[in-house]
Order: structure tokens, then sequence, then C-alpha cells
């Protein structure tokens, strides 16, 4: 029986011998391959970020002139539909959106607004404002993925 498992330790130790260089180049292989799709889903990731930033606005609250608060909005279409938090306009008699590129936009009119949900839908006074694109499918996302928020 000793002779047998010896005899099975020196085949196993045989083969490993003439596979090491092998299994050590899949080894290499399938590492590198991994970090390779982390740098390119990261890189992805990047780009959608800086392509999206664009349409992220400055949201400007005023009450009798005077500022009120202030927070971030995001433009979701070209024609100045942004959102927004319900807190950041709550009470405001006034609303300016700013972009980084330095133009501003006045509120046209509310389109709907929650503030248990804390989210509020403005149309600005706008044409061909940069909007989000590109991010994703909400119904595909699942418990424990990353996600990421703009604005």
């Amino acid at each position: 029986m000793l002779s047998r498992i010896a005899h099975l330790t020196w085949r196993l130790a045989r083969f490993i011998r003439h596979w090491l260089k092998e299994i050590f180049i899949a080894l290499v292989l399938a590492v590198l391959a991994a970090v390779l799709v982390e740098y390119y889903k990261a890189s992805k990731e990047r780009e959608t970020l800086n392509r999206n930033r664009k349409a992220v606005a400055q949201v400007v609250a005023y009450k009798n002139q005077h500022q009120l608060a202030q927070g971030s909005g995001v433009f979701i279409n070209q024609t100045g539909l942004l959102i927004t938090n319900f807190h950041v306009i709550e009470g405001a008699d006034q609303l300016v959106a700013k972009l980084p590129t330095g133009a501003y936009y006045q509120l046209r009119d509310i389109r709907g607004a929650d503030r248990v949900a804390d989210i509020a839908i403005l149309q600005f006074d706008a044409q061909e404002t940069p909007c989000v694109s590109g991010l994703g499918d909400s119904d595909k996302v699942e418990a424990g993925q990353r996600i990421i928020a703009i604005g």
C-alpha cells in the first residue's frame, strides 16, 4: 500500500514538473486577462462619466431675489429637462440652472415634484443642452452591483 502511494506521489510530481512551465504561463495569462478586463471596464466607466459630467448643472434657488439654496441637477434631454432634489427648490420663487461652460437657464416650469421622494423635474428655457446618455438600464441593476451617481 505504501509503495502504491509513493508511486502515485512520484507520478504526480513528475506530471507537475513536466507541465509546470505551461501551468505557470496559463496562470500568468489568466491574471493578465483579469487585469486587462478590469482596466477596460474602468476606462469605459471614466469615459462615460467624463461625457456625462457636461450635463450636470448647478441649480440655484432664489426667494425674493435672495439666494435660498443651491444644489446640483442633471439635464436628461436636450430641451432643458432637468432632475434635481426637491429640497433644493423648496420655497423658491425663482430657479436658475448654470452649466460649467458658463451658460445659465431660467426655469420655465416645474414638471413634477415629490417632497417624500426628494425629487423634482424642472423644465428650463433652453435648447440644445448637454444631456446624459449611455448610462445603462435601471431594470437590469441587481442587488450588490456597483452603481455610480452623477451630480
